[in-house]
């Protein structure tokens, strides 16, 4: 469709303004009595959303992310990768509006539909195990694994968010030696470094809060991991940031962690 991918170019350019035209048209392209579930109007609904979300007209935004769920609920069957994708933006909007206990919800609902044998509540660490690993869907997965440990960490549930993160890292480690991290299907490779970011300062957190020294040993152990995969195979420091794309934010914040870390370190020993 012509106003679809017109669309998608805009939005890779940032012309917002465009490329909600073209996805309006897009979806006007569609005949009246389907355009209330035909599944691919929800996948245009749901770029729609996230340019709404761009724009910071975020009630807009769930208007279209709602009616994208809606369709996507009504005309793909339980399990499948639409109807996740359909709950990761209901959560990601929520969370972009501060309300992490329903962006919790929904990106739950997500994991659930994914892994629909796995009972989140009690064994979610479980999907670190390579017998559910997948490369099928694995953007739609990562995406919910980060957005799920994001919610628990700005809830203050720092026990709960450790899952994610441990799950996330496991996958990602998984995933590197198969593809290399070159591969565009690591998009999200700087989640992957912020997990090991979250993981150090949740577990700095929980050892000042109850003094216990496996939480410290864990802090430690993922600090030492971010910096022997930035030095790996003997990289040089700025080539291996321009190889991993990270980003400087995102390197400023570890370093200020990692220089915490050091200091408790020295005292301790």
């Amino acid at each position: 469709m012509i106003y679809l991918n017109l669309g998608s170019a805009y939005e890779r350019k940032k012309q917002w303004s465009e490329a909600l035209t073209s996805y309006q048209k897009a979806i006007n392209f569609f005949p009246a009595f389907v355009r209330n579930s035909h599944p691919e109007i929800s996948s245009i609904y749901a770029n729609l959303a996230l340019v709404h979300q761009q724009v910071g007209a975020l009630d807009k935004a769930f208007e279209v992310a709602w009616e994208a769920l809606r369709i996507k609920l009504q005309s793909s069957p339980k399990g499948s990768l639409g109807r996740a994708d359909a709950y990761n933006l209901i959560g990601f909007l929520y969370g972009e509006m501060g309300q992490f206990d329903s962006a919790e919800v929904y990106v739950s609902l997500a994991i659930e539909e994914l892994f629909p044998n796995v009972d989140l509540e009690k064994n979610f660490i479980k999907l670190a195990h390579p017998e559910y690993f997948r490369l099928t869907d694995i953007n739609t997965i990562l995406t919910s694994f980060t957005k799920l440990g994001e919610a628990f960490l700005f809830q203050g549930k720092y026990k709960k968010a450790r899952s994610p993160y441990k799950v996330l890292i496991s996958w990602m480690d998984q995933i590197q030696p198969r593809i290399g991290y070159e591969d565009p299907i690591t998009d999200l490779i700087d989640e992957f470094w912020m997990s090991f970011y979250a993981l150090q300062f949740i577990d700095w957190y929980l050892y000042t809060q109850e003094h216990d020294p496996f939480y410290l040993e864990e802090a430690f152990a993922y600090a030492d991991k971010s910096k022997s995969l930035l030095l790996r195979q003997g990289i040089q420091s700025q080539q291996a940031l321009s190889f991993a794309s990270i980003p400087d934010y995102t390197l400023k914040e570890g370093q200020d962690l990692l220089t915490a870390l050091n200091k408790a370190e020295q005292k301790l020993f």
